[in-house]
């Protein structure tokens, strides 16, 4: 039995789209990047912007105490371009910004610190929701029944990015995934960059910041062989 020619229309154009997608997800590499712990608490320990849940004790408004703690951060390790404070956001250099502006890199959101004079905090202006089914060893421990959060997210490892949100993603574009991994104190996200921001940093001589093979790139085995 044949089909009529409308169906086979139907078909031939969902093959289309499909093979056209396809490619497109296979244009983009995307990788983590990796920066050291500045020593520097965020807000965690500024109480007066904390609400804690009271049923497991977890910070319930993390986006509003990062907001509402810009103005009195102060950073303590000032040498890298890229850190990490022990409580999550990201902190970056003027050089970093400069190679973020002189390359054209997009998805970077900078907030100056009028307290850490030549440093800003780093956020993304998009997110990509992380890919759980992938990971089968991800960690996740304790979920609270009244404020919904988990105790502990590790094992992050693999990372992939879900097959919907990687068609979305564009070339040397920064992201932050919508997982935030950590326990009690750390909660981050998973920064993210595509194609050729990796080698603008390298570059430019930028030592202090790796970069981790993400998605169908990742090379199971050595870790290793998945940073450089």
């Amino acid at each position: 039995m044949r089909l009529p020619i409308f169906f086979l229309n139907i078909l031939n154009f969902k093959e289309i789209i499909i093979h056209k997608f396809s490619k497109l997800r296979d244009m983009i590499k995307y990788y983590e990047m990796i920066g050291s712990d500045n020593n520097s608490e965020f807000y965690y320990m500024n109480d007066n912007v904390l609400e804690y849940c009271p049923c497991c004790g977890l910070i319930k408004n993390r986006e509003e105490a990062i907001n509402n703690s810009i103005k009195d951060f102060r950073l303590k390790n000032r040498k890298n371009n890229f850190s990490v404070c022990t409580d999550g956001p990201a902190i970056v250099s003027e050089k970093f910004v400069k190679i973020v502006k002189n390359y054209n890199l997009n998805g970077f959101s900078f907030t100056i610190l009028p307290n850490s004079e030549g440093f800003y905090l780093l956020r993304s202006t998009d997110s990509l929701g992380y890919d759980y089914e992938y990971n089968t060893k991800l960690y996740l421990r304790n979920k609270c029944n009244c404020c919904g959060q988990w105790e502990e997210i590790s094992k992050i490892l693999p990372i992939k990015i879900i097959d919907e949100d990687e068609i979305k993603m564009t070339i040397n574009t920064f992201y932050e995934t919508n997982l935030q991994y950590g326990g009690r104190v750390l909660r981050t996200p998973i920064r993210i960059v595509t194609n050729e921001v990796p080698f603008y940093f390298k570059k430019e001589n930028i030592k202090d910041i790796s970069f981790r093979v993400c998605g169908r790139d990742w090379i199971p085995g050595d870790y290793r062989k998945n940073v450089y």
